[in-house]
């Protein structure tokens, strides 16, 4: 007994130890206000005194007790709760002062420790037992206020489990008419969407969050204290319901509660702005629904009153201006004015600067801006938009790519990539776009309604890149995951619509690749539900109709019924009714239009449907739009007109098409990327040349056919010819510009594996170029730096002799003559893009043919016959091309008095530059006026006229353009590869190096094996005048920069095209290329004349020797023999004699196999 009031006696001195200890341990010792340490001195045995001592300091204000003073009370009460018993008739008020004094720390002083301290000792006080239920009303009272406490605090953690099942139990313990009851079943609701993760249990979070507001509703009557919270929370539930169930009923009853309380906050908490933003932002939802203006102007009204009342900014306002731009975007969508869109974007620029990184929102905010900034992007054309939200979504991704808003985040920056793609066609940010769409994909999770518009854009990346690269493995992944999309919707999904239409136009590119007549039924089954159900006011709705009439056109062509044509028809009028000349639809639907005009006119002879159709290619021609997109239009109308007879409106068309072409090969692009894109131009060059021709303008004939042909040599020509002249001039612009080059030029090099940073870098490194050439134009003197020459420049190319330049199209073939004073047409009108071909294609197979002969000792008839084919070829190249151009220029006679041949250059286009131009005639004939071409001139090549005059250009210290002689100061580079990895061994390549040891006075500088790689060759280059390389080559018709020569480490690191092109060597003058098909176009590339040939004359060689088809090893030793004997001796100003002379030689001692002599062109000066 003794013992027990010792204890008692000494529980004042415990008390006040442990109020020390808690102050030590939160670092407060010594630092309580003076009122505070005169009451904790009071502290007695007595544990009634206790609850006394709190109840007077926390009534005298958290501001008075300071920070320490407030842990001094909850020191003191959890020592009262520890040292009393369950029974204690104070326990409640030990409870009540211990949940004050934590609540303070964490709502004053942001002390979140606190709120988990509150939770253990509150819970702890339930589970010891011995409490009525009005005891359990309060820990749980005090547990809701800490959680609550949490989330105010930090929201960005997560509701728990625990304080739902603590609102629950709340409830379970009081009456349904208690007026608290409602309040906590609304916040019980509200508990339940916070919990919300973006999974399939969404749906059930939000189902009992709806079941908990209406049945607090139905607690609370008019005079409620708390019924506008209530109305407003319950509002807030049916939004959601409405948000993963498209049940627009709720959003509708959402918006007539939350009206009501706004209405009460209006006279209860007229400070208090968030249900009136909710408003607003439930407004705008219901506009995007009903598509009524009055909608979305009220709500915009209610934005800006609520910024009204915050006229300091702030966080709040932040999130406030964010859901305001939402709103303007919204009323953009569906009228289309560009001012909405720019303050869109405006006030989300001040949401983001006005919200911190750390807030959850701003990553919302950010990704917004993204999206918007691409919009805007998409209707002005301003790349540096599109960049910006390309930035904006590798910073957000770049911190947080799993969570919700992560993967948000992910996929806004998968699609603005897809966009950049569209926009640019480069595969390197197609190929970001899919491994960022497949991440994201991969890490949403299962049954997410997120989900399937997630699958959807990576089908539609998929489906770009089997627009590129024509693997029908990416179109059926791509149908697939449209598929998957269209299963995980339910029917009234808001995104259905736009994922039956991406997988209606999957559908219909599989009938058109294959013919799957199933395809394009079943996309036309699933367009006609997207026209029928598509509410009116949905802003893709315009994209819906152009691809519906896209399909329809494509089923009538496959089933031939009329009626299904004029729905095509009909159905695109109706998407182009009313649209803004600015939508980006607008394009789409007027080329939809046109193709479905252009159909009946072909297939019915309908005037009134070509008028109509060539007007709205041209309208769509000059939208801003992907350049390929406009090349295309101007094309089409072009067709039209052509069909019709007008050569004016065709010209100006094809004009304005090839106007184009150097935004469609941007800078932008790596070299693949650029030749893919002009594959699709082809023909477009020769076509306009016709049209031009047709009108008598032959000056411009010759300029559209310059223009549209050689895009890449002409960049590369255009970043070196003028330089030197700019230099002088303007020498701070000069080097930036060489800068510029050089860096882009790096950039492009496929060899190169470029980083999504590096990519970036490229397009702006782009942007800075087009900016610098604007500048340099606006100099004085440089107002046409880097233009097309004129064609008075173009006819100075034919000072030292014709220049014959050769159209081959399906309108008209001509041959443009070139001479020192006029410029003349010679109509080729019995030659076609057909028989061309036919002619190519026989000719090609027969020099393969012989060339493997001559390897396989082969005489048998096949062989013998491949002969008789190239003769033929000849035969018919001088019938119907040579002779008549020979003619024309006077040159119909080989001169008999001992006067030199004159000279010609050949400027072949489209598939002609893979035939012998110099070579054709009746090589059998016999006699001394020989129907030959070799026996009136002495031919050279060029690529393009503009590229002859590059040749010419003045070179060396003393400016000479008249060639080189060999002398002490000339050296020249020999790489000859007798022995090749996974090549034939080609001895004669040794027998060249020895003679030109011997022929060459000079220093020769030989590079064999191993020493013989890419690298070595690339430094020798530059120390040398001359080179000669002696080995295999690659032709790749279909990638023509990365054809190649066979060095060492060809393997690993091949010598290509876009290597010796990327050269700039001032003082290269003569390269000879004994190798096969150096000089042989590519495919479908024809007219980009882009082979090793061609990339040596622009590294600065301005005489080049070149092979059009594969060689042989022993008669190239005996060609490149003939060809040193002479140029040893004359210079390289002799370099076309030297091979004339050659094969003349050849032809004379082999006249029955061309394949052998006349393989070899000269291209230069």
């Amino acid at each position: 007994m003794d013992h027990e009031i010792s204890e008692d006696m000494m529980r004042g001195k415990r008390a006040r130890a442990a109020v020390d200890e808690r102050l030590d341990r939160f670092n407060f010792s010594g630092g309580l206000p003076r009122e505070v340490q005169k009451r904790l001195r009071g502290i007695g045995d007595d544990p009634s005194g206790w609850a006394s001592i709190a109840h007077d300091l926390l009534s005298t204000g958290a501001a008075k007790l300071s920070q320490s003073g407030v842990h001094a009370i909850a020191a003191l009460m959890d020592f009262a709760l520890k040292e009393t018993s369950p029974w204690h008739p104070l326990r409640e008020q030990y409870v009540r002062y211990y949940g004050a004094a934590l609540a303070i720390l964490a709502e004053e002083y942001g002390d979140l420790a606190t709120i988990d301290e509150a939770n253990e000792a509150l819970l702890a006080q339930v589970e010891r037992g011995a409490v009525d239920d009005s005891f359990r009303l309060l820990v749980y009272h005090g547990l809701e206020r800490m959680a609550q406490l949490r989330q105010e605090l930090d929201p960005g953690i997560p509701t728990t489990e625990d304080l739902i099942q603590t609102r629950i139990r709340l409830i379970s313990l009081m009456s349904f008419h208690d007026p608290e009851t409602a309040g906590i079943m609304a916040r019980l609701g509200m508990s339940y969407l916070d919990r919300r993760d973006g999974t399939a249990a969404d749906l059930d979070r939000v189902t009992e969050a709806v079941q908990w507001t209406q049945q607090a509703l139905e607690c609370a009557d008019n005079g409620h204290p708390e019924l506008g919270r209530i109305l407003h929370y319950a509002g807030i539930a049916l939004r959601s319901q409405y948000e993963v169930a498209a049940d627009t009923v709720a959003l509708m009853e959402a918006v007539r509660l939350v009206r009501r309380a706004v209405q009460w906050y209006a006279t209860k908490l007229p400070d208090d702005l968030w249900p009136q933003a909710d408003l607003a932002d439930l407004l705008r939802l219901e506009y995007e629904v009903r598509g009524d203006h009055a909608i979305v102007d009220e709500a915009i009204g209610h934005f800006h009153s609520c910024l009204a009342k915050l006229p300091n900014g702030g966080v709040k306002a932040g999130l406030l201006l964010g859901s305001l731009s939402h709103a303007l975007y919204a009323r953009y969508q569906t009228t289309g004015d560009g001012q909405d869109l720019e303050q869109a974007i405006y006030t989300m620029h001040r949401a983001s600067a006005l919200v911190p990184d750390e807030h959850p929102g701003k990553v919302i905010l950010l990704v917004n801006l993204s999206g918007f900034l691409y919009l805007l992007h998409e209707r002005t054309g301003n790349e540096e938009l599109h960049e910006e939200a390309v930035r904006i979504g590798r910073a957000v991704t770049a911190t947080d790519n799993t969570t919700r808003v992560g993967l948000l985040a992910l996929n806004t920056l998968g699609s603005n990539l897809l966009q950049r793609f569209f926009r640019t066609r480069d595969r390197r940010v197609l190929v970001e776009a899919i491994d960022v769409l497949a991440r994201c994909v991969a890490a949403t999770p299962e049954r997410s309604p997120d989900r399937a518009g997630r699958l959807n854009n990576l089908g539609q990346a998929e489906y770009l890149y089997f627009l590129q690269t024509g693997e029908m493995k990416a179109l059926d992944r791509s149908i697939s995951l449209g598929r998957e999309a269209h299963a995980e919707l339910p029917f009234h999904h808001r995104h259905r619509h736009g994922i039956l239409s991406e997988l209606g136009s999957r559908l219909q590119r599989r009938y058109l690749e294959i013919n799957d007549v199933s395809a394009i039924e079943e996309a036309a089954e699933l367009f006609q539900e997207v026209i029928a159900t598509s509410p009116e006011s949905d802003p893709d709705r315009p994209g819906f109709f152009a691809k519906a009439a896209t399909v329809l056109t494509n089923l009538y062509k496959q089933v031939g019924r009329p009626q299904i044509l004029e729905e095509a028809i009909s159905v695109a009028r109706n998407g182009l009714r009313g649209l803004p000349d600015e939508h980006a639809m607008r394009t789409s639907l007027l080329t939809t239009l046109g193709h479905a005009l252009a159909v009946k006119y072909f297939d019915a002879n309908d005037q009134a449907c070509e008028r109509e159709a060539r007007s709205l290619f041209l309208a769509a021609s000059r939208l801003d739009s992907p350049p390929g997109n406009q090349i295309a239009s101007a094309r089409m109308a072009a067709n039209l007109a052509m069909a019709n007879g007008d050569w004016d409106d065709a010209t100006n068309a094809l004009g304005h098409a090839i106007s184009l072409l150097p935004q469609l090969a941007s800078r932008r692009l790596n070299r693949s990327d650029q030749e893919r894109l002009l594959v699709d131009v082809s023909g477009l060059a020769q076509d306009a040349c016709a049209s031009a021709l047709r009108v008598g303008d032959r000056e411009r004939a010759l300029t559209l056919l310059e223009q549209a042909r050689g895009i890449l040599i002409s960049q590369m020509l255009e970043a070196r010819s003028e330089l030197t002249i700019l230099r002088d001039h303007y020498p701070d612009a000069a080097d930036q510009l060489e800068n510029l080059r050089d860096r882009l030029t790096d950039l492009s090099n496929e060899q190169v594996l470029l980083s999504s940073h590096q990519t970036d870098a490229h397009h702006e490194l782009a942007r800075q170029w087009d900016r610098l050439i604007a500048t340099i134009r606006n100099l004085p003197g440089f107002s046409r730096f880097l233009l097309p020459p004129s064609v008075d420049e173009l006819l100075t190319s034919a000072k030292q002799g014709p220049v014959v330049v050769l159209a081959i199209s399906e309108r008209g073939s001509s041959a443009l003559l070139l001479t020192a004073d006029k410029l003349d047409v010679l109509e080729l009108s019995d030659v076609t893009p057909v028989l061309v071909e036919r002619q190519v294609r026989q000719f090609v197979a027969a020099v393969e043919s012989g060339t493997a002969a001559e390897a396989s000792a082969d005489s048998s008839p096949e062989a013998l016959d491949s002969n008789e084919q190239v003769l033929r070829t000849l035969e018919w190249l001088w019938d119907m091309i040579a002779h008549p151009v020979l003619d024309r220029l006077c040159l119909s006679r080989t001169p008999t008095d001992g006067a030199p041949l004159p000279r010609l250059w050949w400027c072949p286009t489209g598939l002609l530059s893979l035939l012998p131009l110099h070579a054709a005639g009746y090589h059998r004939d016999t006699g001394s006026d020989a129907r030959t071409v070799i026996s009136r001139v002495i031919s050279s090549y060029s690529t393009t006229v503009r590229g002859l005059l590059h040749a010419r250009r003045p070179q060396g210290a003393n400016g000479s353009d008249q060639g080189e002689r060999l002398g002490s100061d000339v050296c020249a580079l020999v790489v000859p590869m007798s022995r090749t990895s996974g090549a034939d061994d080609l001895p004669g390549s040794d027998c060249e190096a020895d003679i030109l040891r011997t022929r060459l006075p000079a220093q020769v500088t030989v590079l064999q094996a191993p020493d013989a790689h890419r690298d070595r060759v690339l430094m020798e280059l530059p120390e040398h005048r001359w080179a000669h390389f002696a080995c295999h080559a690659v032709s790749n018709p279909d990638h023509p920069s990365a054809s190649h020569l066979l060095l060492n480490d060809h393997m690993l690191h091949p010598l290509t095209v876009s290597d010796i092109a990327a050269l700039h060597l001032e003082q290269a003058e003569f390269a000879y290329l004994s190798a096969c098909s150096t000089a042989q176009a590519g495919g479908r590339l024809t007219d980009e004349a882009f082979h090793l040939a061609s990339a040596f004359q622009l590294a600065g060689y301005r005489n080049v020797i070149a092979t059009l088809w594969p060689i042989r090893d022993r008669p190239a030793v005996h060609f490149m023999k003939g060809i040193y004997s002479i140029i040893a001796v004359r210079g390289t100003a002799s370099t076309a004699q030297a091979l004339h002379t050659t094969t003349c030689r050849l032809r004379d001692r082999w006249p029955n196999n061309p394949e052998v002599w006349a393989a070899y062109i000269h291209i230069g000066p």
